[in-house]
C-alpha cells in the first residue's frame, strides 16, 4: 500500500510537469523559430524476496531531463528582405550581454547604426563572430550565407552547428547557450542553406501537443484516484484491521 502512495504520486508530480512542458509549447506554437521542449522520464522497478521470502517490490522513477527537438519547422514566406530562414540544422549566432548565443529566430531589424540586430536589439554575427555593418542599404543574403549590396560581396552571415545539440540550453527569447564550448565548439555549417524573404515558424504540432495535454490529464486523474484509493486502504488497515478479535 505505502508503495501505491509513492507511485501515484510520484506520477502525479511527474504528469504536472509534463503539463508545463506541453502548455509553454503551446503558447509559443505562433513563435518564430521555437523549438518544442520533450520531457524524458526514467522508471524502475525491482522485485526481489525479502528476508521471508516473500516477494517484494521497489520502484524508482526520476525525471530524466528537459530536451529541445529540434526539427525543422514549416517555413513562411513574408517578402521583407530582413527576414531570413534556415533550411537545415544551423543557427544564427547573436552578441548579448550574457555572451555568445545561437537561435533560429531569424526574424532581423537594423538598429540606430545600421547594424543587424534581433528584434531584442542584439547584434547578428558573421562567420568571424563580428557584427555586420548595412548602413541602412538593401542587400542580399545567398543560400551559403553570403551577404552582398550593389552586387560587391560585405561578409558571411553566420550558419553554425554543433556536434551535441544536446548541449545547448535554453535561455528564453529564443537564445540557446552552448553549455560545452570546449568540447562541441560551434563549426561553420556546409549543410544548411538560408531563404532570404522568408520566416521559420515554430515546430510546435498544436493538434498533436492538445491530445497530449488532453492524455495527460486524464492519466493524473486516474493517479489522483489510484491515490485516494491507496490512502483509504491505509486508513482502514491502521483503524479498523487492529480491532478485529
Amino acid at each position: 500500500m505505502v508503495n501505491g502512495l509513492y507511485t501515484s504520486a510520484v506520477s502525479m508530480m511527474h504528469l504536472q510537469k509534463k503539463q508545463d512542458v506541453i502548455s509553454n509549447n503551446l503558447a509559443n506554437a505562433n513563435t518564430t523559430g521555437f523549438k518544442k521542449s520533450m520531457l524524458l522520464t526514467n522508471a524502475k522497478v525491482d522485485i526481489k524476496r525479502n528476508d521471508e521470502q516473500k516477494l517484494h517490490q521497489d520502484e524508482d522513477q526520476n525525471l530524466d531531463e528537459v530536451y529541445t527537438d529540434f526539427s525543422q519547422g514549416p517555413l513562411v514566406q513574408t517578402d521583407n528582405g530582413l527576414d531570413i530562414a534556415i533550411s537545415g540544422d544551423a543557427l544564427f549566432s547573436v552578441e548579448t550581454e550574457d555572451g555568445t548565443r545561437y537561435t533560429r529566430n531569424g526574424s532581423f531589424s537594423l538598429n540606430a547604426m545600421g547594424e543587424l540586430v534581433t528584434l531584442s536589439g542584439d547584434p547578428v554575427l558573421n562567420t568571424n563572430g563580428g557584427r555586420i555593418l548595412l548602413n541602412g542599404q538593401d542587400f542580399s543574403v545567398l543560400g551559403d550565407g553570403g551577404l552582398f549590396v550593389k552586387g560587391t560581396k560585405i561578409g558571411q552571415l553566420g550558419m553554425f552547428e554543433f556536434e551535441n545539440k544536446n548541449m545547448l540550453l535554453a535561455r528564453g527569447k529564443g537564445y540557446f547557450e552552448n553549455l560545452d564550448e570546449e568540447n562541441n565548439s560551434a563549426e561553420s555549417s556546409k549543410n544548411s542553406t538560408l531563404k532570404q524573404g522568408f520566416l521559420e515558424t515554430s515546430n510546435v504540432n498544436t493538434v498533436e501537443s492538445m491530445v497530449q495535454m488532453i492524455i495527460a490529464h486524464r492519466n493524473y486523474e486516474a493517479s489522483q484516484k489510484a491515490l485516494m484509493s491507496s490512502d483509504d486502504t491505509l486508513k482502514k488497515a491502521v483503524n479498523e484491521v487492529g480491532r478485529v478479535g
